[in-house]
């Protein structure tokens, strides 16, 4: 058990790549996204935007995420949508690695 934890710590055992991604795809998927974060929230202020998460409009030309202070990249990104935090639920369990790579396809392309 310490090797593996050790080797965990270590980033010598990683998760699986994310297959490519479909920003079309994603697109569709960010719908349900909407309701709190709002891709053009700094205009229309979004549904939510008062109770909501921030917008993720140009998201990836940031140079860090707002919720976490991480450097945004796939890793970071991902890390957000597996666990949630700050009233975001986690979609760890509710989204497939490709719906997850639609996601991030989408955003990139935003």
């Amino acid at each position: 058990m310490k090797i593996l934890t050790a080797l965990l710590l270590a980033g010598a055992l990683s998760a699986a790549p994310l297959p490519k991604g479909d920003a079309a795809k994603g697109k569709e998927l960010f719908m349900q996204c909407q309701l709190c974060h709002s891709p053009d929230a700094w205009r229309t202020g979004g549904l939510l935007a008062r109770k909501g998460g921030p917008s993720l409009r140009r998201l990836y030309q940031k140079s860090k995420l707002t919720t976490t202070g991480k450097p945004v990249n796939d890793d970071s990104v991902l890390e957000v949508i597996n666990n949630g935090g700050k009233g975001m639920v986690p979609y760890k369990d509710s989204l497939s690695a490709q719906q997850k790579a639609d996601l991030i396809a989408y955003l990139k392309s935003q």
